[in-house]
């Protein structure tokens, strides 16, 4: 049985150990991020499928969504509706995570936002043009509520898996030695893939209308909701479990794996 003093001793020796790492981790250069291949591999990645799946253009229909549904008067508080269901579902995430663990989640609200995706495509696809614009889609009788429904489903899968969870496994998969570069990078990456995903819609949209005229919003859901298949894929293969790990377990485990 160790005593206090030893319990003391033997604490302040890991946190002087560790203070050791980080003051290190300031002569460290961009090797050290690229030599945790597999880290880089499971952050990066889920913070480029964060943007890949489609938040950004999802979101961009929100009012027009709303509108559609024939929820006029809240159509202009769409984002207020919006947001309220992305605190209460990052509210829950964050009370269950170290419960459930990353990779649960990450399963469940990728599912979630798939099967919100495919209500959207298949909505759109039954919908009907608008007037004499192709392009504006009039959702068939009773579907409204159910795309409502679905979009709300969507924000919340965001919330539960990839919003917060990504950003979380982005801050213990990093060797301590390399985690400020490894963490300046993943936002560089999020931002980037935000930008293209945000400027590239409309082109996106416009080019598949003239392919399939009447289909185009149908077809960008279903493309997403692939990606979310994949991302299925990928947190499987390449995101481990880090629930209840110390960084030094984790950094042993990649370097297992």
């Amino acid at each position: 049985m160790f005593t206090l003093i030893e319990f003391t001793l033997i604490e302040f020796t890991l946190i002087e150990f560790t203070r050791s790492k980080v003051v290190g981790a300031s002569k460290s250069g961009w090797h050290e991020v690229l030599r945790a291949r597999k880290a880089l591999l499971a952050g990066l990645g889920l913070i480029t499928l964060q943007q890949l799946t489609g938040q950004p253009s999802v979101l961009y229909y929100q009012e027009a969504i709303f509108d559609d549904a024939g929820f006029d008067h809240f159509a202009a508080y769409a984002a207020v509706i919006i947001g309220s269901a992305k605190l209460v579902a990052t509210l829950v995430t964050v009370f269950y995570v170290d419960r459930f663990g990353r990779r649960p989640l990450l399963f469940a609200g990728i599912t979630m936002m798939l099967g919100a995706l495919a209500v959207l495509s298949t909505a759109f696809a039954l919908g009907e043009p608008s007037g004499t614009d192709a392009k504006q889609i009039t959702l068939p009788p009773g579907w409204p509520p159910v795309v409502v429904a679905a979009l709300v489903l969507y924000v919340c899968g965001y919330q539960v898996g990839f919003g917060p969870i990504g950003w979380l496994i982005i801050s213990e998969v990093f060797p301590l030695r390399s985690r400020s570069r490894a963490l300046s990078l993943a936002v560089i990456t999020n931002f980037a893939c935000n930008l293209g995903m945000t400027f590239g819609l409309v082109p996106m949209q416009v080019a598949l209308d003239d392919l399939v005229p009447g289909y185009g919003q149908a077809i960008l859901f279903g493309i997403y909701g692939a990606l979310c298949v994949f991302s299925l894929g990928f947190v499987f293969c390449c995101v481990p479990e880090t629930k209840g790990k110390t960084l030094e377990e984790i950094e042993e485990m990649f370097n297992r794996r």
